[in-house]
């Protein structure tokens, strides 16, 4: 019986490890990127349209349907206001208003349009590609294993991906791993 629990001991040991380890790395990760947009081509597209226009009164933001539908020139125009287009292809809320409160978007009176399909019934979810870093990022440890239990491979890649923005991000390199659209 003795043998048999240690022969179980040196087993489980290496496993037991290997998941303290993902778990710490896990937690570390959400601490340190909690104020990361975690989308290269967003933050860009934002710095590139508020030195453009310096006070927008409105923002429009969301995915490829506020991305393609909706005209800033035509609110300008009608309206008479500043406006700029901050939306992206399979862009997600989450991404969206992390990237409004790390830029100063969210000023009062400001005027936000959003338009963007929930991520849970907009194109499978949990494929890779179609759920952003920051979305991933914020879920807790239980609900990446609940999500990802039939797909392992998707999870190790997601936690691959924000392991990377953490490197990157500890030798201030210039990240790119944004959701391409």
């Amino acid at each position: 019986m003795k043998n048999f629990l240690v022969r179980i001991l040196c087993f489980l040991s290496p496993i037991l490890i290997a998941s303290g380890i993902i778990l710490a790395a896990s937690i570390g990760l959400n601490f340190i990127l909690e104020n990361e947009v975690l989308s290269n081509s967003l933050e860009n597209k934002i710095l590139a349209l508020t030195n453009v226009v310096r006070d927008p009164d409105v923002i429009i933001a969301g995915d490829s349907r506020a991305e393609r539908q909706l005209m800033p020139s035509v609110i300008e125009k009608r309206a008479n206001l500043n406006v700029i287009n901050i939306a992206e292809s399979v862009q997600d809320i989450v991404t969206v208003v992390s990237a409004i409160k790390k830029y100063h978007l969210d000023r009062k009176g400001r005027i936000f349009i959003v338009s963007a399909s929930s991520w849970q019934i907009n194109d499978g979810a949990i494929i890779e590609g179609y759920l952003s870093d920051k979305c991933f990022q914020q879920l807790s440890i239980k609900d990446r294993i609940v999500l990802y239990r039939n797909e392992l491979g998707n999870l190790r890649l997601l936690q691959e991906r924000l392991l990377l923005a953490l490197l990157k991000k500890m030798f201030h390199a210039k990240y790119n791993i944004g959701i391409v659209g």
